[in-house]
């Protein structure tokens, strides 16, 4: 039976941290560009997802300014290195 090496269970878990905080940004810019858009442009909570490129549209024009796209993909990089790293904790890539 082969230990599970502390370091990469912490990163597995830091991944998901960064997983979620990318996802709450961005419901939080769904509910920034409904706030200025009318009832039969909004976009939907659950399937923004499948919106996403008129989403980043959106936001980019009603907010020039805003840092919420920013901070939303520098999340998710942040959640790939941590998941990159969590794999070479596990012995991933010595396999290659």
């Amino acid at each position: 039976m082969s230990r599970t090496p502390v370091s990469g269970i912490v990163l597995v878990v830091t991944t998901g941290l960064f997983v979620l905080v990318s996802a709450y940004l961005k419901a939080v810019m769904v509910a920034e560009v409904n706030r200025k858009l009318p009832a039969d442009q909004q976009l939907y909570f659950i399937r923004y997802y499948g919106d996403y490129a008129k989403l980043r549209r959106d936001y980019r024009r009603l907010y020039p300014s805003g840092q919420l796209l920013k901070l939303s993909r520098a999340a998710l990089l942040a959640a790939m290195l941590f998941m990159v790293g969590a794999a070479w904790s596990f012995g991933f890539f010595r396999a290659l």
